[in-house]
């Protein structure tokens, strides 16, 4: 299970630097680039938007396009960095208090 959440992770993130790098792009697009689902492409949109990063949607209809700034990416990296670094910290007390006992 955590080898695919750290697939899902890195599509995410894949996600976040394709519309960073693109002046907008369409769920057909997103969905044909990362190899995955139109319905796998909106679940990660809603999450990163539940993160707070900041996506910009133009158009209407079935002309919808979205992108993000390179700062929405660098707070996703960020706040990663911040993740990761609390848990190594977790495991490191963790196994300090086991060395203990």
């Amino acid at each position: 299970m955590t080898q695919n959440r750290g697939k899902q992770l890195m599509r995410q993130l894949e996600l976040l630097k394709r519309l960073c790098n693109a002046d907008g792009l369409s769920i057909d697009q997103l969905a044909e680039s990362l190899g995955v689902t139109r319905r796998t492409v909106y679940r990660d949109l809603d999450l990163l938007t539940d993160l707070g990063v900041s996506l910009q949607k133009t158009g209407s209809g079935n002309s919808v396009f979205y992108s993000a700034t390179p700062q929405a990416f660098q707070e996703v990296m960020d706040v990663t960095s911040d993740v990761t670094h609390h848990r190594d910290t977790k495991t490191d007390e963790s196994k300090s208090q086991k060395e203990r006992i």
